[in-house]
């Protein structure tokens, strides 16, 4: 009479297959969760990349979309009205009236998170004019040279090998882009010179 169950033998081929599955899944899926983490990262920069440059729009005023690093390492965008000179006191800046400093800010990721954002060309401010486009102002800041046609805030998670971009163009296009890519009329392609 045959005795029903497991032998030893075939518990270990099935745990020794299981493992190797499981070695060949793991690095693959760790891989995908980081780019889906800076994946969300980036769709926060572009809520708040968008929603000041509708505040410019509806306020008829420039607004900043500003990042802000704080001393524990949290990084946070912040939109708010640009400073304005004061008529009466020429000489000193203030928020135009009814139209204050912050508007609205949110957090991208604590210190512990491992992101960085690194905008190209450095500028951590960028400002929308009334029409939706970007600020001379922010141009010059932004390329050195004022001659820029985009800029890139570059998003990495962990040092990953292909990080991903947001990019904005001077009339206030706003994507999501990958900094690997260099094909012409991909749509994934950044809309300024990737910085290496």
């Amino acid at each position: 009479m045959k005795s029903r169950g497991f032998t030893l033998v075939e518990m270990l081929i099935t745990l020794v297959i299981l493992g190797v599955g499981l070695g060949i899944a793991v690095p693959s899926m760790n891989a995908w969760t980081n780019d889906r983490r800076a994946q969300a990262v980036a769709q926060s920069m572009i809520d708040g990349l968008r929603f000041a440059r509708q505040e410019a729009l509806s306020r008829n005023t420039n607004i900043n979309f500003t990042l802000v690093t704080e001393t524990d390492g949290t990084v946070s965008w912040e939109v708010g009205c640009a400073q304005v000179v004061n008529n009466q006191n020429v000489g000193t800046s203030t928020a135009l009236i009814g139209c204050p400093a912050t508007i609205r800010e949110r957090k991208l990721f604590e210190n512990g998170d491992r992101f960085s954002v690194s905008p190209s060309p450095t500028s951590n401010t960028i400002q929308f004019q009334p029409l939706g486009n970007i600020a001379t102002t922010s141009i010059t800041s932004l390329a050195g040279s004022g001659t820029a046609t985009a800029l890139n805030m570059i998003i990495t998670y962990r040092g990953t090998a292909t990080p991903i971009a947001v990019s904005v163009t001077v009339g206030g296009v706003i994507k999501i882009c990958k900094t690997s890519i260099s094909t012409a009329g991909d749509p994934l392609l950044c809309l300024a010179p990737v910085a290496t």
